[in-house]
């Protein structure tokens, strides 16, 4: 899909290769890859007023969308927007990619997305009425409200405990809240939309960066409480080995995005397993 245009979808021997699928799951998911796909949504209108409805793509790391809509004469008018773009270029100021259609009555129309990912291509899309779409995307902020403001006010707390107690443990725990922040955060869309609108490169990759940062402080704040250097030396190795290669992930990142994507997901897999399984031996043998 990457080298065929609108045109090239529209032939007659391309535009029968769709796939006309009904599922009862949430989201099309293509794991990782670096296909572009195209997805056709045919809107039918048997009234006869104009009705609205509001696309709504509830992924919010989908790199390039192409959302081609057609016009009264025929023709087709493309809107390029994605996390790889400014956030600027999104038709409607939201946290995920929304498209507000009209559909004129007695019309059948035919709309057309291009999506690629430079991580994992899924793709939750949803066809709301204005007035739905409206009542939920207030909630939606809510909720995205008070999570966020809990995690600020554990930092803060934790950050004034460890300014009392001089505590190492109280600075690795408000590193580890912010740097899961700033991962739950960018994986959600708020980072793009209120902190850095316009860093393309950056919202592709913040993600990524926040859970390296989150594991590193896990292993140090693991390391101190068990005591890993003398209780189990030959693993403390390894772990500061991993701890070294967490570090220089988000640099990896910087250079090849896409190429280290993948590598990055079993890193953090592998660390995670290490963590679990390293905390349990430590319960046991204590």
């Amino acid at each position: 899909g990457l080298a065929l245009s609108l045109a090239d979808i529209q032939r007659p021997d391309i535009a029968a290769q769709f796939i006309n699928k009904s599922t009862s799951a949430e989201a099309l998911s293509f794991g990782y890859t670096r296909s572009a796909y195209w997805l056709r949504l045919t809107l039918s209108n048997t009234s006869g007023l104009p009705v609205e409805r509001v696309l709504e793509i509830a992924y919010a790391n989908i790199s390039d969308i192409q959302f081609h809509r057609p016009t009264a004469n025929g023709e087709y008018i493309t809107l390029a927007t994605g996390n790889a773009l400014p956030f600027a270029s999104r038709p409607y100021k939201n946290r995920y990619f929304v498209f507000p259609v009209t559909v004129p009555a007695q019309t059948d129309q035919v709309y057309y997305l291009r999506l690629k990912s430079a991580s994992a291509m899924n793709i939750p899309a949803r066809l709301w009425t204005p007035q739905n779409f409206s009542a939920y995307e207030r909630n939606d902020y809510i909720v995205q409200s008070l999570y966020f403001g809990m995690a600020i006010a554990m930092v803060l707390f934790n950050m004034l405990l460890f300014v009392v107690l001089r505590n190492p443990y109280y600075l690795l725990y408000v590193c580890f809240v912010t740097s899961m922040a700033l991962s739950i955060a960018a994986q959600n869309g708020l980072t793009h939309e209120f902190l850095w609108p316009a860093a393309t490169q950056w919202s592709e990759s913040s993600r990524y960066f926040g859970f390296s940062l989150s594991l590193v402080t896990i292993l140090l704040f693991m390391r101190l409480m068990l005591s890993t250097n003398l209780f189990v030396p030959e693993l403390d190795r390894f772990i500061k080995i991993l701890t070294g290669v967490l570090i220089l992930l988000p640099v990896g990142f910087a250079v090849s995005f896409e190429s280290l994507v993948k590598p990055a997901v079993l890193i953090y897999v592998v660390t995670l397993i290490l963590i679990l399984g390293t905390g349990m031996y430590g319960c046991f043998m204590r």
